[in-house]
């Protein structure tokens, strides 16, 4: 336990200066710890919800709204949100050093750009234009995506998202059995 104390100790003081940590009670026994940077603003929230049955946690991340095509202060409020999410999922009991919740960078761009254009499909016809313009690689990265989005999301942000997925679903394997000519 002195260890674990002396470990946190030697984290916090590696934790950025300009962001701000707020500690805020979630659901189902959660902690979520919110960060926003002194100059770019809010940059996202990490759930730590105790799993008991397992005597470990789940670790969720969510990065605060921003476009990565739009933003461009994007890449900094990722990094800076990936770091200190690091250095607080590194001072829990059992973490292993250098493993991380968030996605390198490239990979996390990838995943915003695609949750973000699945959130805006506003009717069916955008929606079957996604399916269509999504690769394999990028049909499965957007599902886990969602999946993710849906652990932290209200209930009826729940149920929005899994609408979405279904429509999403069903245009997939539409177009998977009977490819579109144009």
């Amino acid at each position: 336990m002195l260890e674990l104390q002396r470990r946190r100790d030697q984290l916090a003081a590696q934790a950025p200066k300009d962001i701000v940590t707020e500690r805020l009670p979630g659901e189902r026994g959660a902690t979520v710890y919110r960060f926003s940077h002194q100059l770019y603003g809010p940059l996202g929230q990490l759930h730590i919800t105790p799993v008991p049955f397992m005597q470990a946690c789940s670790i969720d991340v969510d990065m605060a709204e921003s476009d990565p095509d739009k933003d461009e202060h994007w890449r900094e409020k990722y990094q800076a949100l990936k770091t200190i999410v690091d250095l607080c999922v590194q001072a829990l009991p059992g973490s292993i050093p250098g493993e991380s919740p968030l996605p390198p960078m490239d990979e996390a761009r990838k995943r915003r750009s695609l949750y973000l254009r699945f959130l805006a499909a506003g009717n069916s016809i955008e929606m079957l234009g996604l399916a269509k313009s999504l690769t394999q690689t990028d049909y499965q990265l957007l599902l886990s995506t969602c999946e993710a989005a849906q652990r932290t999301a209200s209930p009826s942000d729940r149920a929005g998202i899994e609408q979405r997925l279904g429509e999403l679903r069903f245009y997939w394997k539409d177009l998977q059995e009977r490819p579109i000519v144009e």
